[in-house]
């Protein structure tokens, strides 16, 4: 009813019902004391926590309830700035005061979908949502502390956040969402600081965790990291050194795995790379790489190193 739909055909009400179905539910949704029930109507409820009646449906379902109130964060009609009013900080603020109020009832998975419910929409509805730094510091640490059954969507909403969260210490953020596996965020964050070292280890890691295989564990990625790294005249050269020493660390597998792209790629950005072939374990390896660099020819397929 929230999103002007009827129960159970799904089928849109008109403008008159969905405003009388949706003030009437929201009356007791986000009511801060026990309603008066209709004679015959028995509702259990608990009468000492704040939004009783909200807090009743998240005990029930929290995913489905938050998966609701996202759902109806996109009515216009709670566009409505004016304090005390129904709108979308007074949601988020309830939401808040619940989880907060009643931490030893909530399950961490619970926790983590409130996480992402705020971090998807406090960016989205930016000029209507008003979040601490605590509150967002605390969104942060929930959406890296979540579980696997989870993870996913934690990361695509601390992606969302990013863009108006303001880290405070880098470094720490940076191995806090490494810790977390969230590859995708902190490869694009090491490569937006020029990090490419980094970024590429957290390449060459994520390749081997076959649970999180995604557009980053492509070849065009690396390709990428090693084209702005050395092309682009604002990379320093300790950067441009460490980058070129997590390659030689790795060149067998990146050549067992991508040998013509990785003689393309020597070829345009940097033709040292070629050389380090020649400390290759495997002089088979070594050879095919040559005879591919030297001929054309198709490389055999070593597969992994």
């Amino acid at each position: 009813m929230l999103s002007g739909r009827r129960f159970p055909t799904d089928e849109y009400m008109n403008t008159a019902e969905e405003e009388a179905a949706r003030s009437a539910v929201c009356k007791v949704l986000f009511s801060l004391q026990e309603i008066d029930a209709p004679p015959g109507i028995d509702v259990s409820i608990e009468t000492s926590v704040v939004f009783p009646y909200l807090y009743k449906f998240l005990r029930f379902n929290a995913f489905e309830t938050l998966a609701t109130l996202n759902e109806f964060f996109e009515n216009p009609c709670l566009n409505i700035d004016a304090k005390g009013e129904l709108n979308r900080q007074y949601v988020v603020e309830a939401l808040i005061d619940i989880f907060r109020e009643n931490k030893d009832v909530f399950t961490i998975e619970d926790r983590a979908h409130l996480a992402i419910f705020v971090a998807r929409n406090y960016p989205k509805y930016f000029q209507f949502i008003r979040v601490s730094e605590s509150v967002l510091q605390e969104t942060v640490e929930m959406l890296c502390s979540s579980p696997e059954s989870c993870h996913s969507d934690a990361e695509l909403a601390l992606e969302s956040l990013l863009p108006v969260y303001d880290v405070k210490n880098e470094q720490y953020f940076l191995e806090r969402i490494k810790a977390a596996r969230f590859y995708r965020v902190a490869f694009a964050l090491n490569r937006s600081m020029q990090k490419f070292s980094s970024a590429l280890d957290i390449w060459l890691e994520q390749q081997k965790d076959v649970e999180l295989a995604d557009i980053h564990v492509n070849f065009s990625a690396f390709s990428d990291i090693v084209a702005n790294a050395f092309k682009n005249q604002g990379v320093s050269l300790l950067e441009q050194a460490r980058l070129f020493h997590t390659i030689e660390q790795n060149f067998e597998t990146l050549i067992s795995k991508n040998m013509h792209d990785m003689v393309v790629l020597a070829n345009a950005y940097n033709p040292a790379m070629h050389l380090i072939v020649m400390k290759s374990h495997s002089k088979s390896l070594a050879f095919d790489y040559l005879r591919t660099l030297f001929e054309g020819s198709e490389p055999q397929n070593h597969g992994s190193a």
